[in-house]
């Protein structure tokens, strides 16, 4: 997940981890593991104003994030996605430019605190990175930004707090998911094709359930739907009462938006309740593994989810996506939806696009080239079609057919298994 949030998204899904599963606090002190990504160059050293020209010097990404503690399957998962694309452009192109690409951990436990006194450590000693993912949600990236900024190194990943997106205060910056209207544009798209012109919805009141709502109260006044809406708080352990207003308003279908326990229990109480309606979960419902895992039972019959088409199984898929779940498959089963890894795949194959581009792996140069960054023909990335950016936004734009709804299923190699429509 976008950042799951997860990633990015989620985008949007990617940064919504605040209710992310926990993991065992096993480990008591920050670890910092340096995963080489390639078979040698551990002596080298790297530069993040270094130039095609330079010798054969590591391409080093350093990513701060809590793989441990109560984001740890937040980050990682963003990990691996980092270190799938680093393998990959190890195998297929000899890196970056010639450039082994290099991949440094920082295991942050969650703490924004931590993950600050972390980079700083990292950057005051040993050789300058050439790219900073700044954490996979945006607590971390509000933090870590700013670091990268003062030290000039280019930073892109899934945080998407929209103070990041600023390019005169961090022009070095970059982020991966898209503004957060753009899937409610979409969603308002399939509700009008399908004749709804009454929605109800239901989503967590915490900071990221109310931009969600936000987003959808937007895109469905621009749309001229009705939108009735409720909120909960993310510890209540029952919605009924939420959903009876909503069902008093006689809305023609439902949309519910939240992350790990919410979600399960919402569909829970609605079917309880005996309320038989057409139900959509949002993309952080989609990303939560348990509604993949009780996608038979009956609570979840007819349930639809709104989705990335990258988590949706298709019979035609692009070279890029086979490379980018087989890179997957190497650190085992994959049990979570992709978008929880795609976006920061993405983010590094944006970077190798942008350095070919610019035939340099300075940061002024990968940073003007991904303002302008050219789409390939056949494009390195698997979560959106394009990433486009400009001088004036480092959030991508991206068509509104990048997202889907399609039927809940378990999932096969990190994807949904029903035909999108």
């Amino acid at each position: 997940m976008a950042g799951r949030k997860w990633g990015s998204q989620m985008g949007q899904v990617r940064n919504r981890v605040s209710r992310a599963p926990r993991l065992l606090l096993a480990v008591l002190a920050v670890v910092v593991v340096a995963l080489v990504a390639c078979s040698s160059s551990s002596s080298q050293t790297s530069s993040g104003s270094g130039s095609a020209g330079a010798a054969k010097s590591p391409f080093v990404i350093v990513i701060d994030t809590g793989t441990t503690g109560p984001y740890g399957a937040n980050g990682a998962a963003a990990v691996e996605g980092v270190k799938a694309a680093a393998n990959v452009l190890n195998a297929t192109q000899g890196g970056i430019l010639g450039h082994k690409v290099e991949v440094q951990v920082l295991d942050n436990q969650g703490n924004p605190t931590t993950a600050a006194q972390l980079l700083e450590q990292r950057l005051a000693s040993g050789t300058k990175p050439d790219l900073i993912e700044p954490g996979s949600i945006s607590s971390e990236g509000v933090i870590e930004v700013p670091i990268a900024a003062a030290a000039k190194i280019l930073s892109i990943g899934t945080p998407n707090d929209s103070s990041l997106n600023n390019p005169a205060k961090y022009p070095d910056e970059f982020l991966m998911a898209p503004s957060a209207i753009l899937p409610q544009e979409s969603l308002m798209s399939y509700f009008k094709a399908h004749h709804y012109t009454k929605a109800a919805m239901i989503y967590s009141s915490d900071a990221y359930g109310a931009s969600v709502g936000a987003a959808a109260i937007q895109a469905a006044k621009q749309a001229g739907i009705t939108l009735v809406t409720a909120t909960y708080q993310d510890t209540d352990l029952n919605m009924t009462s939420e959903l009876q207003k909503l069902q008093a308003s006689k809305p023609q279908v439902l949309y519910v938006q939240g992350f790990a326990a919410p979600p399960g229990i919402i569909l829970q109480d609605l079917y309880t309740l005996g309320w038989k309606i057409p139900t959509i979960g949002d993309l952080t419902t989609a990303a939560t593994p348990l509604i993949a895992a009780d996608a038979t039972k009956p609570q979840e019959k007819g349930l639809l989810l709104q989705n990335l088409k990258i988590t949706v199984h298709s019979t035609n898929q692009s070279e890029a996506t086979k490379n980018y779940i087989n890179a997957l498959q190497k650190f085992g089963p994959i049990t979570i939806p992709l978008n929880t890894t795609s976006y920061q795949y993405d983010s590094v194959m944006v970077v190798a696009q942008a350095a070919k581009q610019a035939n340099s792996i300075a940061t002024p140069a990968l940073a003007n080239a991904i303002e302008h960054l050219k789409q390939p023909a056949s494009p390195p990335w698997v979560t959106l079609n394009e990433y486009i950016f400009s001088t004036a936004s480092h959030a991508p734009s991206a068509p509104i057919s990048n997202w889907v709804i399609t039927p809940v299923s378990p999932l096969t190699n990190g994807q949904y298994d029903g035909p999108a429509s």
